[in-house]
């Protein structure tokens, strides 16, 4: 009978064992893989891994049964027992190799969360609690025609907007565009200065997010130079959308 492998020493890093299990996913498994070449001392880690566990995955073998096993079986049957062809014969025996193979691997598997370290208990949720997912909105701000000029996305879960022109819009000289947010209140709140010619990410500050939800209106004016001075519409809104789910 083999010997069990030695525990491994306290602070031992156990990627290395989970590799030479082969129980890594693809991306852990990957860069286990990374880091065997870029670092010796891990490589030698899966080596030690490697002789401590494959002897006794080894250990364990098929036993092939004796050839006057299936005439027995046969018999006791009966005659009316249909007989299993040499392809549904060599199916139960792949099978049963798999199974014994797969007990073998599950063993070495269980030493394996036996000597780990447990892991730290999860979080536990209040009772009561229940988690939202917040939906990206979406704007399609266009002028008075109706022409669509400027997509607006925004993440409630982060409060990120993105403002994209369908093309480079001109701004008369002197003038700055700038993004309103009009919750339900009616009361514009500005977002900033957006650019007309490039895409542009904006910030939701905290104060302005709970009116930023689905069918609050997004409004852009064409401002003096820098942007309204106070914090107020100066000008009439020349693109206009609501808020709506993608």
């Amino acid at each position: 009978m083999s010997e069990l492998p030695p525990e491994p020493d306290a602070g031992e890093d156990l990627t290395a064992g989970e590799y030479a299990l082969g129980v890594l996913e693809t991306r852990d498994r990957a860069t286990a893989e990374a880091r065997i070449l870029a670092e010796p001392a891990f490589a030698r880690d899966v080596e030690d891994w490697q002789e401590r566990l494959y002897p006794m995955a080894e250990a364990v073998r098929p036993v092939e049964p004796p050839a006057s096993l299936w005439p027995r079986i046969l018999k006791a049957l009966g005659p009316d027992t249909k007989v299993i062809d040499l392809a549904q014969r060599r199916a139960v025996k792949f099978w049963r190799n798999w199974a014994v193979g797969a007990s073998a691997a599950a063993a070495v598997a269980l030493m394996f969360l036996a000597i780990r370290p447990p892991a730290p208990p999860p979080t536990v949720t209040a009772p009561g609690r229940v988690t939202v997912v917040q939906p990206v909105l979406v704007a399609e701000l266009s002028d008075k025609r109706g022409r669509g000029f400027i997509t607006a996305t925004y993440d409630a879960k982060d409060g990120v907007l993105h403002a994209s022109p369908n093309l480079s819009l001109p701004v008369p000289k002197g003038r700055s565009p700038e993004l309103w947010l009009i919750p339900a209140d009616g009361v514009p709140k500005s977002l900033g200065v957006i650019d007309m010619a490039h895409p542009t990410t904006v910030k939701v500050s905290d104060v302005l997010r709970p009116g930023a939800r689905l069918e609050a209106t997004l409004a852009i004016t064409l401002e003096q130079e820098g942007g309204s001075p106070d914090g107020k519409p100066h000008a009439k809104p020349v693109w206009v959308g609501k808020l709506g789910t993608a």
